[in-house]
């Protein structure tokens, strides 16, 4: 099974593309906090790509930097060679469902 539900705070807008077959996708980043602290007694966050197809123009006009989102989806892990020739590996949150938790404040 591939599932995750991820509630976060995005880093920066959303980036809404359009695609050469006509599909719109909606791509951003959040801030996910651990749920533990590290030995100093901070918190830490992962930070994780986020790809949504669905609910494209309310994710592009209506989410923002800063605004807190629960991502439910999947993960999947790629790769693509670079301009220098380097072998790049990402891994994306494919989301089902994005949910709009609070606006910034």
């Amino acid at each position: 099974m591939n599932r995750v539900d991820l509630i976060g705070r995005l880093v920066k807008d959303p980036e809404i593309k359009t695609l050469q077959s006509g599909k719109m996708l909606a791509r951003f980043k959040i801030a996910v906090r651990r749920d533990f602290k590290d030995p100093d007694g901070e918190y830490r966050s992962d930070f994780l790509q986020v790809i949504s197809f669905s609910n494209v123009e309310a994710i592009g006009n209506y989410l923002k930097k800063g605004d807190r989102c629960a991502v439910i989806g999947r993960i999947q892990t790629g790769s693509y060679t670079n301009n220098d020739g380097q072998t790049i590996y990402t891994t994306d949150i494919y989301a089902d469902r994005v949910e709009f938790l609070e606006k910034k404040s």
